[in-house]
């Protein structure tokens, strides 16, 4: 699945809550007070590509491989294949052709997680962070909505191969105000509560395969028991959640 949102919403939080995680980390940095296991700052798809490999050997403990983060994570499939073709950036390919030649690097990552899903029975989870695109709309004008930070063939690759797209952010809404001779601002409001959106909405990119609810309630601690009731095979190793979801949203 992928955990996308705004930088310290609780992203990389969410997936240290998963049973034995190890991280893959194509970014520096890490949460204050948390010790990972981690490969370290890997800064080549070569690196990336050898870590996944050596989870895929059997003689480890790990049950969770975290991806950290997947935007940071393309530029170096980028500069992948400008080293392997002599390139400067991806556009001297010609137009367009880089980023197609992108493609088959990600379909072999996901050949890569898919295996150590399906033969060492990790759980996958891929964290990514939040961007304002415009939506395009085939019955009118386009319009803004949050997604995941990636080019768009990328995206769609991504997108099409997980079980889930889940965004994290802060509650917020926003409030109109009338100032002098009748003119109008509009300010923004917000608060420390988190949601976890698992559904597609105007406002955002979002999807499950596993019957969740529009958004859950996420406290720290608190995620991974939270979801896991909703996992196949999962459901034995974690407690029945509080009834604290909430299907109407209030942003």
């Amino acid at each position: 699945m992928v955990i996308y949102g705004p930088p310290g919403v609780g992203k990389t939080s969410i997936a240290y809550e998963f049973p034995a995680p190890i991280f893959v980390q194509t970014e520096d940095g890490i949460s204050h007070g948390m010790e990972l296991d981690t490969f370290g700052h890997l800064k080549s798809w070569h690196d990336v590509f050898d870590a996944l490999k050596a989870l895929a050997n059997p003689g480890h403990d790990f049950q969770t491989v975290v991806i950290d983060s997947i935007d940071a994570l393309e530029p170096l499939i980028w500069d992948h294949l400008c080293e392997q073709n002599g390139w400067n950036s991806l556009e001297d390919a010609g137009y367009g052709k880089g980023y197609l030649l992108a493609d088959d690097i990600w379909r072999l990552f996901f050949q890569a997680l898919n295996w150590l899903r399906d033969a060492c029975a990790m759980n996958v989870i891929l964290i990514g962070h939040s961007a304002i695109v415009n939506c395009p709309n085939p019955t009118g004008a386009e319009f803004p909505r949050w997604d995941i930070r990636l080019h768009k063939r990328a995206h769609a690759i991504v997108e099409d191969s997980v079980d889930a797209i889940l965004m994290i952010d802060f509650d917020s809404s926003t409030q109109e105000i009338k100032g002098k001779a009748g003119s109008k601002t509009t300010k923004s409001t917000g608060s420390t509560m988190r949601y976890i959106h698992c559904n597609g909405s105007p406002a955002r990119n979002a999807k499950n395969r596993y019957g969740m609810p529009d958004r859950i309630l996420y406290h720290k601690g608190q995620g991974f028991a939270r979801l896991a009731s909703y996992f196949p095979n999962m459901a034995s190793h974690s407690q029945a959640p509080e009834d604290t979801t909430e299907h109407e949203s209030t942003d």
